[in-house]
């Protein structure tokens, strides 16, 4: 989805509001204990289950 350039610019907003919520893309919890876990889609749109299932292990350390 990145690779559409209205939806990327949307993404960086996002990011932005999210960075105000204290949250960043797979890091620690914030002060309220919430999580922010992010996945990216290939070029062709698709996605790689087990490379997410894998981050979801190491973002919550599982």
């Amino acid at each position: 989805m990145l690779s559409d350039p209205s939806y990327a610019k949307r993404w960086v907003k996002k990011l932005e509001w999210y960075k105000i919520m204290g949250l960043e893309p797979n890091g620690p919890e914030n002060a309220k204990g919430e999580r922010l876990v992010t996945s990216e889609n290939r070029i062709d749109g698709a996605i790689d289950s087990a490379q997410i299932r894998q981050q979801v292990r190491d973002v919550f350390e599982l």
